[in-house]
């Protein structure tokens, strides 16, 4: 650091030029060379000889500015998350929540289909939009549930403190949590998805479900909600 200071101090960018690495001569002392020629390391670069005109001229432009910064070569290192979580609280409607994520997903859709050389999609279709609902499911379930969905996972008991042991709960093919019902081996997709009570997006979903039934009964929004989720505290506090 400090010799490169007393250079930039005591010379201009004038007195320099650019000797490409291969005929870089500082090579034969630092790096090891197959065929080192030692009249190279005596006489200098081969370019030398040559008219100034004809000296090789490096691929960027270099002004007083940019010769007072070191040139560093950035690398963009990705990693892959174990869990992501929108920011929920945000939002106040059920449908603009689930349609924010799917505008995600369709971004990376994108992405990919770049990378790929693919066509490009173009606007939502309705499987982005119930990977969107799956996502915001996950991570509900997530939010109270990270213990069972591990245990589920692995194939164990759940914990007997759980809010999830007295229900007949698995994961489905997208790592949803659901109820087994008795319809199970006719349907098992009309299984109801668990979702915990003290959740936003289960706050959400509830006041999706009254606004849509015309602020009827409490009963009544309760039953809809039933066709679809299963938020276990809310119903055991309606059954007492």
């Amino acid at each position: 650091m400090h010799r490169v200071g007393e250079i930039i101090d005591n010379t201009t960018i004038n007195q320099w030029r650019w000797v490409p690495t291969k005929e870089n001569i500082a090579n034969l002392a630092t790096k090891i060379v197959k065929a080192p020629e030692a009249s190279r390391w005596i006489k200098g670069p081969h370019f030398l000889i040559q008219p100034e005109g004809e000296w090789p001229e490096p691929d960027v432009s270099f002004n007083e500015e940019t010769s007072k910064i070191e040139l560093r070569k950035h690398v963009l290192i990705t990693t892959n998350l174990k869990n992501f979580e929108f920011a929920v609280y945000y939002f106040s409607d059920w449908k603009r929540l689930y349609r924010a994520v799917a505008n995600f997903l369709l971004y990376i859709e994108k992405l990919r289909a770049k990378c790929c050389g693919k066509p490009l999609p173009k606007r939502l279709n309705p499987d982005i939009v119930r990977s969107a609902k799956t996502w915001l499911y996950k991570q509900a379930q997530f939010e109270l549930y990270a213990a069972e969905i591990t245990s589920l996972k692995s194939r164990s008991c759940i914990n007997k403190a759980s809010p999830l042991i007295a229900l007949n709960v698995y994961l489905d093919a997208s790592g949803v949590i659901r109820v087994q019902g008795r319809m199970n081996k006719l349907n098992p997709a009309g299984d109801a998805i668990v979702l915990p009570k003290k959740s936003r997006i289960t706050f959400l979903i509830a006041k999706d479900y009254h606004e849509r039934s015309h602020h009827m009964l409490h009963e009544t929004t309760i039953n809809l909600i039933r066709t679809d989720f299963h938020v276990c505290e809310f119903f055991l506090r309606k059954s007492e």
